[in-house]
C-alpha cells in the first residue's frame, strides 16, 4: 500500500523539517534551489519512503546526499525507514508500478478521512471537556499504551467528533508510520452489510480493519441492536486491545445506558477509561465562539461584546448550532455589506432561528447587560461590581446584579460566579438570598429593584 504524502499536512511538515536541515549543510543557495527545492516525499510504501526529484539531473545530485537525507528522515520520524529516490519522469512513465509496486485502491471506507481543521489547537478547553481533552492528549502521545479503549460520551454537538479527529490528526503527525482509521458507526454498519451481501467480494474486511493501528469510531450507539455487526465488531475490538492498538469510541450515552449491545462488549468498553463531556457553561461557549470567529479570519473587534453574549446565550447547548449561527451571521453580513456585528445585527441575522422579534427584550438580556445597567445606576464601574472590593455600596450593587441574573436568566449559581471574579456557588446563592429577604420588607429596596428592572425593560 502507498499513500501520497505531499497532500497531507503532517508530511508537509516532515518535508519542511528535512529541507531546513539540508539548508544548514548545503551552503550554496543556488545549488540548493536548483536541485533540492522541488524535491518532496512522494509516498510511504511499507517501511519505505519514496523521495521524488524534479528531474533526472536533480536525481543524480540528490542521491549524492542520500546518506544524509536518510539520517535526517530517521531523526525526524524516529523510524528506521529505507529511502528510495525517483524522478518525476519515472513516476509519470509506464514504469510507475515497478517503482511503487502494484497500485493500491482502498477496498473499504473509501471516503474515510480526518477533518484537518479538527485539531487540539482549534479545540477550546473548559471545565466541561477538560478531562476528556487530557485523556485524548495522553493516548495521542502514547497510542495503545494507556486508556485503551477510551470511551467519550455526551450529548450531541458538544465536541466529541472534533476531539476524535484531533486524536487522529495528532497521531498522524507524530507517528508517520501508524495507520489511523476514523469512521462513523453508521459507515461501519453500511460497509459490513455491503460486505456480507457481496458474494463476489474477494477482499477481507476483517483483515483490512486489523491492518490499522488506531481505530476511531464515532457514535457507537448507532450499532444498538445490530447483532451480527456487533459480533463482527467484537472480534475487531478484541484484536485491537490484545495487540495494544488504540481504539477510541464516542457515544451520546455512557456504556451502561446503551441498549441492544451485549454485556461482554459493554464491560469491555468500561474496562478502559470512560469520560463524559458535559454541557459547556456560557463562558466556554463564548470562548468557542471567539475561536470560531478567528478561524473564519475575522477580527474579534468587529463583534460587539453584547452580540457575542447574545449568540452564546441562544446557542449554548450545541456547538454545531453555534457554528451554524455564526455561519448565518457571516452570510447576512456579506449579503448586506456589514463589517461590524452589533447586537442588533446579530438579532436581525438570527431572527428566524431564535424568537427575537416577539421577545426582543428578553433575548437581548445578558449578564453583561444587567451588570452594565446596575453599575450605571450606582455610578460604579463594571470592574468594581465584578471585582472583590467589599465597600458597602459596591456590595449592594453586586448582590442586586447577581439576583437579577439568577432571576431573569436562570443561569446556574456556579456559572454566575464566573462573572464575579470566580465566586463560589455558596457565595452567589447567599447574595440572591440577601436580596430576596430585603425585598420582603424593605420598600426602598423594592423601588431600587423596580427602577433597575425598568431600565432593563423587564
Amino acid at each position: 500500500m502507498f499513500m501520497a504524502l505531499q497532500t497531507l499536512n503532517s508530511q508537509q511538515k516532515l518535508r519542511q523539517r528535512i529541507l531546513e536541515n539540508l539548508k544548514e549543510i548545503i551552503t550554496d543557495k543556488s545549488y540548493y534551489n536548483l536541485f533540492f527545492k522541488d524535491t518532496y516525499i512522494y509516498a510511504v510504501d511499507g517501511n519505505r519512503i519514496i523521495v521524488c526529484c524534479d528531474n533526472n539531473v536533480s536525481l543524480i545530485e540528490v542521491i549524492k546526499y542520500s546518506d544524509i537525507i536518510t539520517e535526517k528522515i530517521r531523526e525526524a520520524t524516529e523510524t528506521d525507514f529505507s529511502i528510495e529516490f525517483v524522478s518525476k519522469k519515472d513516476l509519470e512513465s509506464k514504469n510507475k508500478k515497478d517503482i511503487l509496486g502494484s497500485t493500491y485502491t482502498q477496498p473499504f471506507f473509501k471516503n474515510a478521512k480526518l477533518e484537518p481543521s479538527f485539531t487540539f489547537d482549534t479545540f477550546v478547553v473548559g471545565e466541561a471537556n477538560n478531562d476528556a481533552t487530557q485523556a485524548a492528549y495522553v493516548i495521542s502521545r502514547n497510542p495503545g499504551q494507556f486508556y485503551n479503549p477510551l470511551f467519550i460520551f455526551g450529548d450531541s454537538g458538544l465536541g466529541k467528533t472534533h476531539l476524535l479527529n484531533a486524536i487522529g490528526n495528532y497521531i498522524k503527525h507524530k507517528f508517520v508510520t501508524l495507520k489511523v482509521l476514523c469512521i462513523g458507526a453508521n459507515d461501519f454498519l453500511t460497509e459490513y452489510v455491503s460486505y456480507t451481501r457481496d458474494t463476489k467480494n474477494k477482499e477481507d474486511l476483517q483483515g483490512f480493519l486489523k491492518s490499522y493501528d488506531v481505530l476511531l469510531l464515532d457514535d457507537i450507539q448507532m450499532l444498538e441492536g445490530r447483532i451480527k455487526t456487533l459480533e463482527f465488531f467484537f472480534d475487531i475490538f478484541q484484536y485491537f486491545i490484545q495487540n495494544k492498538k488504540q481504539i477510541v469510541l464516542t457515544s451520546d450515552r455512557k456504556p451502561s445506558e446503551l441498549q441492544g449491545i451485549s454485556d461482554r462488549l459493554i464491560t469491555r468498553f468500561m474496562d478502559g477509561l470512560t469520560i463524559q463531556i458535559t454541557k459547556p457553561d456560557i463562558s466556554l461557549i463564548e470562548d468557542i465562539l471567539k475561536k470560531k470567529i478567528e478561524f473564519n479570519k475575522m477580527d474579534l473587534n468587529s463583534f460587539d461584546n453584547d452580540a457575542i453574549s447574545f449568540i452564546a446565550n441562544n446557542f449554548q447547548n450545541n456547538v454545531r448550532e453555534l457554528n451554524g449561527a455564526l455561519t448565518r451571521i457571516l452570510f447576512f453580513n456579506t449579503l448586506n455589506g456589514i463589517t461590524h456585528v452589533t447586537l442588533e445585527t446579530a438579532q436581525n441575522a438570527l431572527a428566524d432561528l431564535v424568537n427575537v422579534k416577539s421577545n426582543k427584550n428578553k433575548s437581548s438580556l445578558t449578564p453583561e447587560t444587567i451588570i452594565s445597567v446596575v453599575s450605571n445606576y450606582y455610578h460604579l464601574s463594571k470592574s468594581q461590581i465584578t471585582g472583590k472590593l467589599r465597600r458597602e455600596d459596591i456590595a449592594i450593587a453586586r448582590h442586586i446584579a447577581i439576583y437579577l441574573i439568577r432571576t431573569y436568566l436562570d443561569i446556574p449559581y456556579k456559572q454566575i460566579g464566573k462573572y464575579f471574579s470566580d465566586k463560589d456557588h455558596s457565595t452567589v446563592m447567599s447574595s440572591v438570598k440577601k436580596v430576596e429577604n430585603k425585598l420582603k420588607t424593605d420598600t426602598q429596596y423594592q423601588a431600587v429593584i423596580n427602577e433597575i428592572k425598568a431600565r432593563l425593560n423587564l
